[in-house]
């Protein structure tokens, strides 16, 4: 009972200033998905070139150099962001 006096209902009050507010509303909820999709691909294209761009030259790194540094780097690595996200990683689950 509950859960239903308190869903949202789509329907809104005729009066033109809630239609007003409402569009409003939704047309800022657009550009943010907007600018959240645009941000995110270029973000993921430059990840993309950066990875590209680094991959041969640490790919090269790794096998010319001892094994035990590089992974104890890597697993001091995840460690290290482990804790520094710890708070989110409880928040998501």
């Amino acid at each position: 009972m509950l859960n239903e006096t308190l869903k949202y209902r789509e329907t809104v009050e005729d009066s033109g200033f809630v239609t007003g507010v409402m569009k409003r509303i939704q047309r800022q909820q657009r550009v943010r998905r907007l600018i959240l999709t645009v941000t995110g691909i270029a973000g993921g294209a430059f990840g993309a070139f950066g990875v590209l761009k680094l991959s041969n030259s640490l790919g090269q790194f790794v096998t010319g150099a001892n094994a035990l540094p590089v992974s104890l780097a890597l697993v001091g690595t995840a460690a290290f962001l482990a804790w520094l996200f710890r708070d989110e990683m409880s928040a998501t689950g």
